[in-house]
């Protein structure tokens, strides 16, 4: 039954939505995280790839010049709270409400 082989695919999956997994999945709502950071297994060889490609993605960046304040907008935080709210995760406002201090607290003159 392919329905009971999917909740924990492998060793280095956890299929519960703790602290890890949630915070994994909310770095790419802030948009700090590619696509799949979240979610792809450690021993799958997808992992490699996104590894791979998360190292030219931060050469784009840094070509850029983005920071993280470019990155982590009031909408991306807003994006993080709804998917925060939709995964049913551990719950990471205090995260969140940190995170956003701290962006403010860089972002004063």
């Amino acid at each position: 039954m392919k329905s009971n082989k999917t909740p924990v695919p492998t060793c280095g999956s956890c299929s519960g939505m703790y602290t890890a997994n949630t915070m994994n999945c909310l770095t790419e709502a802030l948009g700090m995280g590619l696509p799949g950071n979240g979610t792809i297994p450690a021993v799958y060889s997808a992992r490699q790839r996104l590894a791979k490609t998360a190292g030219q993605q931060i050469l784009k960046v840094l070509q850029a010049n983005l920071r993280p304040k470019d990155i982590m907008t009031r909408q991306a935080f807003e994006n993080a709270v709804a998917v925060d709210m939709a995964l049913g995760g551990l719950p990471i406002q205090l995260f969140i409400c940190q995170l956003s201090h701290m962006k403010q607290v860089l972002n004063s003159p």
